[in-house]
C-alpha cells in the first residue's frame, strides 16, 4: 500500500467518523426520533432476553433429565426423579446411591428424627437408619404440616383458618409452621360451622352473634353456630315493625272489645251530623 491509498484511507475514515458525529447530533436535536431509537433499543433487548430466557428453562429442563437417569433415577415430568431404593424425590432433587439425595443422612445421625412438608404441606415424620431417612408408618402427620423447628409433626395444616372461641371471644386463627396462631378477632359475631369441599368441618367468623333473635316474613329465627336458623313460624305469618317478635293480629282484621254495658260491642265508627236553621 502506497503513501496516496494512506490518505485516501485515512480520509475515508474520518468522513466516516465525521458523518456519525453529525448522525448523532441530528437524532439528539430531534427528540421524536431520539425515543423512537430508544424504544426500538429496549424492544431488542427485551426480546433478547426473553428469548434467552425460554432457551434457558428449555436448556434447565433437559440436563435435570439427564442428571436424573445419569444418577440411576428415572426422569418423570415435572422436575421429578424416582430413585430404586427411595421412590420419588422431592422437586427437583437426584438420586445417590439408588436414594434421593435429600433423604441420605450421616452415621452421627443413625436413629434420629425429622419431619419434612411435601407439596401440599403435609408433614411426614422420618427416622435416620443405614444413611438413609426413612418414613414412619404411617408416614403423613394426619394431615398435618411439620413443627417451625421440622422435629415433629405439628397441631395443624399451615396456612387452615379456624374459629375459637375458648377465649370469651371470637377469634379467626391461621395455621402456620404447624401451630395456630391469632390473625383477627370477629368483632360482634359468633364463629360459624360448616363443610368443606370434603365434607369436613370447618370454622370461620359467622354472620352474627349467637342467641340473637329475629323475624323474617312471619318466620322466627334465632342465631347458632354464628348463622341464622328457623325457630318457627308466627301465627298471623307477619312480623311486628321492629322485626324481632311475631305480629299480635294480621294485617286488615277486627275484633270485639268489651263496651260500656259489660258486652262485647264491636266498636264502630260514627258520624256526626251538624245542621244549621236559616232565618
Amino acid at each position: 500500500m502506497n503513501v496516496i491509498h494512506l490518505i485516501q484511507k485515512k480520509h475515508k475514515q474520518n468522513n466516516i467518523l465525521h458523518n456519525s458525529h453529525s448522525h448523532l447530533s441530528d437524532l439528539l436535536s430531534d427528540e421524536p426520533a431520539l425515543r423512537k431509537s430508544l424504544f426500538t433499543c429496549i424492544l431488542l433487548i427485551c426480546c433478547t432476553f426473553l428469548y434467552s430466557c425460554t432457551n434457558d428453562i428449555t436448556k434447565t429442563h433437559d440436563t435435570f433429565k439427564e442428571l436424573c437417569e445419569s444418577s440411576g433415577g428415572q426422569w418423570l415430568e415435572g422436575y421429578l426423579c424416582k430413585c430404586p431404593n427411595s421412590g420419588v424425590c422431592a422437586k427437583g432433587v437426584t438420586c445417590i446411591t439408588g436414594v434421593c439425595a435429600n433423604n441420605i443422612c450421616s452415621a452421627t445421625e443413625e436413629g434420629k428424627t425429622r419431619c419434612t412438608d411435601d407439596d401440599d404441606k403435609v408433614g411426614h415424620k422420618q427416622i435416620c437408619k443405614n444413611n438413609q431417612w426413612i418414613s414412619d408408618n404411617p408416614p403423613s402427620c394426619e394431615g398435618n404440616s411439620c413443627n417451625k423447628e421440622k422435629t415433629d409433626c405439628g397441631d395443624c395444616h399451615n396456612d387452615e383458618i379456624k374459629c375459637d372461641e375458648s377465649s370469651g371471644k371470637a377469634m379467626r386463627k391461621q395455621c402456620t409452621d404447624g401451630e395456630w396462631k391469632d390473625q383477627v378477632e370477629c368483632r360482634n359475631v359468633s364463629c360459624n360451622l360448616y363443610k368443606d369441599k370434603l365434607d369436613k368441618d370447618k370454622t370461620d367468623c359467622g354472620e352474627y352473634q349467637n342467641g340473637t333473635h329475629r323475624c323474617v316474613d312471619g318466620e322466627l329465627q334465632n342465631c347458632q353456630n354464628g348463622s341464622w336458623t328457623k325457630s318457627g313460624d308466627c301465627a298471623f305469618r307477619e312480623c311486628k315493625p321492629d322485626g324481632k317478635t311475631c305480629a299480635d293480629c294480621a294485617s286488615g282484621s277486627t275484633k270485639c272489645t268489651p263496651g260500656n254495658s259489660g258486652d262485647n260491642t264491636k266498636k264502630m265508627p260514627y258520624i256526626t251530623f251538624v245542621f244549621s236553621v236559616n232565618g
